[in-house]
C-alpha cells in the first residue's frame, strides 16, 4: 500500500514516452464534489501498480497537498532526488520505516480532512493482507487502507491511470467506497473489500499490459481444495 516513484513508459508503439499531463479525467464531476467536502471527511485515494505516480499526483495536487506512504530509498542519492520531485509536485512524504507514527500521522491528516494516497493491490512485508479471488485466483489484497479509513471515518476513492493508445494518460476516478462492518473477523467478506477488487479487476482487464507486477502474487489451490501459498513460486 505504498506509492513508489518508479518511472512507467508506455507500452511498446506509443509515441510519447516522457510523462505527459492528464488529459482525460472521467469521473471528474462527482469527484469534484466529494472532494469540496473534504473538510468534513478524509480522503483515501486508492490505486494500483499502473499508469504514472508523478502526472497524477501533480494533477491532484492543482487542488490540495496528497500525503503519501512511502519507504526510503536505501541509496541517499535516489532519496534525495524523489524527495525534491514529489516537493516540487506539492507530495508529503510519510516514511513506512518511521513505524507507527507514520500511520499516526496520517490518522491525523484525514481527521483533519486532508488528502492521502495509496496502493492497493500488493501486500509489504510487515503488512496484514486477505486472500481475495480475482482471475479465477486467490491473491493477497492489503486491509490496511479500509482500516484507516474506518477509524477515521474516511472516504476511500478509487483512482485509476492508464495510457491510452495514443500514448497520453488517463484517469477514472470510481464512486467512493464506504467502509462498514468488522474488518477484524472476516475482512474477505467486506463490501468495500469486494468492489474494490472488482474494480482492479476490471481495469486489469482492460489494460494487463500495463500492471507492473514483478513477483508472483497468486496462491494456488490443490485438487482437494487446500490451499498453498505460491507467492513466492517461479
Amino acid at each position: 500500500m505504498f506509492m513508489r516513484s518508479t518511472y512507467i513508459s508506455p507500452p511498446d508503439g506509443f509515441q510519447n514516452r516522457n510523462a505527459a499531463p492528464i488529459e482525460t479525467v472521467e469521473g471528474l464531476p462527482a469527484f469534484r464534489e466529494i472532494f469540496d467536502r473534504r473538510g468534513e471527511r478524509g480522503l483515501i485515494l486508492l490505486s494500483i501498480h499502473m499508469g504514472e505516480f508523478e502526472p497524477a499526483a501533480a494533477y491532484m495536487g492543482r487542488y490540495a497537498p496528497v500525503h503519501v506512504l512511502y519507504r526510503r530509498d536505501r541509496i541517499q542519492t535516489l532519496e534525495r532526488i524523489r524527495a525534491e520531485a514529489r516537493r516540487r509536485l506539492g507530495v508529503v512524504e510519510h516514511a513506512v520505516d518511521d513505524g507507527v507514527n507514520a500511520w499516526l500521522s496520517l490518522r491525523d491528516m484525514l481527521d483533519g480532512g486532508e488528502v492521502v494516497a495509496l496502493l492497493g493491490d500488493r501486500v509489504q512485508p510487515g503488512q496484514t493482507g486477505v486472500f481475495m479471488p480475482m482471475f479465477g485466483r486467490m491473491m493477497e489484497i492489503p486491509v490496511g487502507p479500509f482500516k484507516l479509513a474506518q477509524v477515521t471515518d474516511s472516504r476511500i476513492v478509487p483512482v485509476f491511470n492508464w495510457w491510452r493508445p495514443d500514448g497520453r494518460l488517463a484517469m477514472r476516478m470510481e464512486d467512493p467506497l464506504e467502509v462498514e462492518g468488522d474488518l477484524r473477523r472476516d475482512p474477505a467478506s467486506n463490501p468495500a473489500m469486494r468492489r474494490w477488487v472488482e474494480l482492479i479487476e476490471a481495469r486489469i482487464a482492460a489494460t494487463p499490459d500495463q500492471w507492473l507486477n514483478v513477483h508472483p502474487v497468486w496462491r494456488a489451490s490443490d485438487a482437494a481444495g487446500r490451499t498453498t501459498d505460491d507467492r513466492n513460486a517461479a
